[in-house]
């Protein structure tokens, strides 16, 4: 059950960080 957690954050960790760089990048354009 640990590991199965673990998994799943080491994926969607660096795609809401992809995101929070995204949206950063897009408020400092504008």
């Amino acid at each position: 059950m640990i590991t199965l957690i673990v998994s799943i954050s080491v994926t969607l960790y660096p795609l809401l960080q992809g995101k929070i760089l995204a949206n950063s990048e897009l408020d400092v354009k504008v």
